[in-house]
């Protein structure tokens, strides 16, 4: 495949000298591969990151990411990293919420249990 004006795409481009057309499409999968892959190591580092926040740390390093966003002075790939961490911390909130909402619950629920057993003023059970 010959390249077009304008475009440098290595999934496009010419194989260079003494390379087949097959060599360099497989060059550009390894490219594209290692290139995932350091991606999902970052990802796996962020994650892991983010999960020892507080909810607190985490609620107020989303409202940076909201706010640089919508300043919109930031290049699009910036922006695009931005909105990912942003979506992993959201994700954090959202656990700290359904887990302090669970722990209500049951906590609501240990406290009706205690409060079926215990005697009315007159003596009584309820």
């Amino acid at each position: 495949m010959e390249t077009t004006p304008g475009d440098n795409s290595p999934s496009k481009a010419a194989p260079a000298a003494g390379e087949t057309k097959s060599a360099a499409a497989a060059k550009s999968a390894k490219t594209t591969k290692s290139a995932g892959a350091a991606k999902s190591a970052r990802t796996q580092a962020l994650e892991s990151q983010i999960a020892q926040l507080s909810y607190e740390e985490a609620r107020d390093k989303l409202a940076e990411i909201v706010r640089s966003l919508e300043a919109g002075n930031i290049s699009l790939e910036d922006s695009l990293q931005l909105w990912e961490l942003g979506e992993a911390l959201g994700k954090r909130c959202q656990e700290w919420l359904d887990s302090a909402r669970a722990r209500l619950e049951a906590a609501r629920a240990e406290a009706e249990e205690n409060l079926d057993g215990v005697a009315t003023p007159d003596g009584a059970a309820e």
